[in-house]
């Protein structure tokens, strides 16, 4: 500047000079400018780099940046279907010999999109279809038409399944006769006209079904790459890149073997669970008994979705429901008993009848080869046999009762109203011989089926084990289920909205007929049953996720034993059965193991033979209290004491296996089983490499784009560390001034 004003810097005055001089500075602190300069431009030209990709953010576009951007959706957002084992062969769905399978995603429409893959594709594809296409027949038909080879894996998008949501008017995956390979009948019997067959199909990948926001992002993602999202697009090499791959990881394992095979080898274990079987207050052979049951599990093609609410649940909670009501009016009585009843919750029922069959089958044939060894000092032990292991033998005591009836009352959620049931016998002349079917008679009027046929249920192996015992399934039924939706998603809780007032009314006749035929009597008025159980059995065993279930039941009948049980975070929201899980373990898997010890502590409680007033925080507390109950001369003898509610509570109620009657238990830790009978069909589940399938994404860049990638970057780094210095020289020395004054100058 050629003025010749003044201008400050601080609060001396300096006169104007042609250029600064640079001020000191160390050279820590130019290697730091220098590194933030750089680091600065790389980023910047980075971002740039960004910018063709949609919506122009960086999140989106690194994955263009880097080789690979592997996603694995996270346990518990995804459902997988599995494979079960039998006596001929597998069904269901596998992934077998291959750990993982890349593959490209096609979005399915039309039954032409699958006849075009068949025809000209030459890869292997993940098909991307919707819930209500994949349910079509023929879009089945079609699938299992396509060559092998060419399907990697099915995703099917969920659609929610809530009232806002209108389900299809019909569909079921069970086949027409449920169980029929494991009836008493031969012949095919078409019960379930909305049956379709599919969980007895084959399928020879992973089906995976995702969330309808998965399934749009996973469609956009293939979008993105070169190779498209659609079947006409698989004309593309998808070997060019980048392309977008889904990945199928998960071998499964007992792949073309028998269940016996693969229990064998170790590549499955028995599908089922524990049954629970609870006689009001203890059971002798003084008294006849009189027995009703009803199943616990139920089934779905993505096990997760087996709710079974009008199938299965609703029995359940009618019966507990009515148990509680009957205990409640017993309790206050001064009559004399003179029938005993008998509760029985079949677990594993959906898969072969595994609960009520090894039940009956055990008591009738069971042989120990190996008893345990009693030790009085010692808690947690095994007080029934060693070999084949059982943990207690009082299942035995059956065989020296006598039976005034067994009532099924599975089916029993679609019930119009409480007059709207069918009556279903193998023998009409169990009238004039059991107190309990004349009891129903006259309180539920029921229809009297017109099948000539007992339907599948566990009422099968009743007459299985002894035809002479009067047998009955008093059901919503005649001569077909009337529930559309049987083992599918759809039966759900929202089909029981409006069912609470009607269930109960069922529980509240249950228990005035258990009492008027246990203290044989007539109940004056009517029995009230609890209504508030039906709804809160709903809840604790109806598919809520874990943020939205709150089971006070659990919380209530728990109560200390927070530290070993977290029923709302521990119990999966599916009511199948699975991999058979020894009682043992019951608390240490998070699995369906938790909601049968809530069925457990309810039942036990409310049969208890005596509720004492001992305190406890732990099983372990009540060892005493089983010593003190219990006759250690005789295994079959020995009644365990339980916390229930915080308190000691000894009941006749035992846990019994619930897996099919050709396998033996030998460790329960190690999992071990024995094949005691191959004859006896039974049924496994396979085993899946680390432990479930699963479903993951990545990008992937081809070596020589790659390469290019490299160069380019490593360019880039280097030019912008050439413009750091070049623009750091320049501005340095443009700026560099001596000062006329040199003290005024270095201020």
């Amino acid at each position: 500047s050629t003025s010749r004003s003044l201008f400050t810097i601080g609060h001396y005055p300096v006169p104007p000079c042609i250029s600064f001089r640079k001020a000191p500075e160390t050279n820590a602190m130019s290697l730091r400018n220098l590194c933030s300069t750089v680091t600065t431009s790389v980023i910047a030209i980075a971002f740039l780099f960004t910018l063709p990709v949609p919506s122009a953010t960086l999140s989106q576009g690194l994955p263009k940046l880097e080789r690979e951007q592997r996603f694995c959706f996270p346990a518990g957002t995804y459902q997988a279907c599995g494979q079960l084992n039998d006596e001929n062969g597998t069904h269901g769905c596998a992934q077998c010999g291959r750990d993982s399978v890349d593959t490209q995603l096609v979005n399915i429409l039309s039954i032409a999109d699958l006849s075009l893959l068949a025809s000209q594709g030459s890869g292997v594809y993940s098909l991307l279809i919707s819930t209500d296409f994949f349910q079509e027949t023929d879009v089945q038909r079609a699938i299992r038409a396509v060559p092998s080879g060419l399907i990697g894996s099915v995703i099917v998008a969920a659609q929610p399944t809530n009232l806002s949501t209108a389900p299809p008017d019909s569909f079921s995956p069970e086949s027409t006769y449920p169980n029929q390979a494991y009836s008493l009948y031969s012949d095919n019997y078409n019960w379930n006209r909305a049956g379709t067959g599919y969980l007895d199909y084959e399928y020879p990948f992973n089906v995976f079904q995702v969330s309808q926001a998965d399934a749009t992002w996973l469609n956009y993602s293939a979008s993105r790459f070169a190779q498209g999202s659609t079947v006409i697009s698989m004309s593309s090499n998808f070997a060019s890149y980048p392309r977008f791959v889904v990945e199928s990881n998960g071998e499964t394992l007992g792949c073309n073997q028998t269940s016996a095979q693969c229990v064998d080898d170790r590549t499955c274990v028995p599908a089922g669970g524990q049954s629970i079987w609870s006689a009001f207050r203890k059971l002798d052979n003084t008294l006849p008994i009189a027995a009703l049951g009803a199943p616990i599990d139920s089934r779905a093609f993505f096990r997760e979705n087996a709710t079974g609410a009008a199938a299965e649940l609703a029995s359940m909670a009618v019966m507990l429901t009515a148990m509680e009501g009957f205990a409640r009016k017993a309790g206050n009585s001064s009559l004399t008993m003179a029938v005993r009843p008998v509760f029985f919750a079949f677990d594993a029922e959906s898969l072969g009848f595994s609960g009520s069959r090894r039940f009956f089958h055990d008591v009738n044939t069971f042989n120990c080869t190996a008893s345990a060894v009693i030790d009085t000092s010692r808690t947690n032990q095994n007080y029934g046999c060693d070999n084949p292991y059982v943990p207690f033998l009082r299942f035995q005591e059956f065989g020296n009762v006598s039976w005034d009836g067994f009532l099924d009352i599975s089916n029993i959620g679609g019930a119009a109203n409480d007059d709207g049931l069918f009556l279903h016998m193998r023998n009409n002349s169990y009238e004039g011989s059991s107190q309990l079917l004349r009891s129903i008679i006259q309180n539920f009027m029921p229809q009297n089926a017109t099948s000539t046929e007992l339907p599948p249920s566990l009422i099968q192996s009743v007459v299985r084990y002894d035809d002479s015992i009067p047998s009955f399934l008093m059901a919503d039924f005649n001569e077909y289920f009337t529930n559309m939706y049987y083992h599918s998603q759809y039966d759900n809780v929202m089909s029981l909205a409006d069912r609470v007032p009607v269930l109960c009314s069922l529980a509240g006749k249950l228990a005035e007929t258990v009492y008027e035929v246990a203290f044989n009597t007539t109940v004056e008025g009517s029995l009230t049953a609890n209504c508030s159980l039906i709804t809160e059995f709903v809840n604790c065993f109806g598919q809520y996720t874990e943020e939205d279930r709150n089971c006070t039941l659990a919380d209530e009948y728990f109560a200390s034993l927070a530290s070993e049980v977290d029923f709302n975070n521990q119990a999966e929201a599916s009511n199948f059965a699975g991999q058979y899980t020894p009682a043992v373990l019951g608390f240490t898997k998070n699995n369906w193991a938790v909601k049968r010890d809530l069925i457990y502590s309810f039942m036990a409680f409310h049969s208890a033979i005596e509720v004492t007033n001992i305190t406890c925080a732990a099983q372990e507390d009540c060892f005493n209290v089983t010593l003190e109950f219990s006759n250690f001369t005789s295994p079959r003898h020995i009644v365990p004491a339980r916390c229930i509610k915080s308190l000691c509570v000894v009941s006749d109620t035992f846990f019994h296996d619930a897996y099919g009657p050709g396998f033996d238990l030998i460790s329960p830790k190690a999992m071990i089983f024995n094949v005691s009978d191959q004859s006896l069909p039974a049924i496994a589940e396979s085993l899946v490499v680390d432990d479930t399938p699963q479903i993951c994404t990545r990008t992937d860049d081809g070596s020589t784009y790659e390469v290019g990638i490299f160069v380019s970057g490593l360019a880039v780094w280097l030019g912008s560390v050439v413009v750091a210095f070049l623009t750091r020289y320049f501005l340095h020395r443009s700026l560099t001034c001596e000062s006329t004054s040199p003290a005024i100058g270095d201020q």
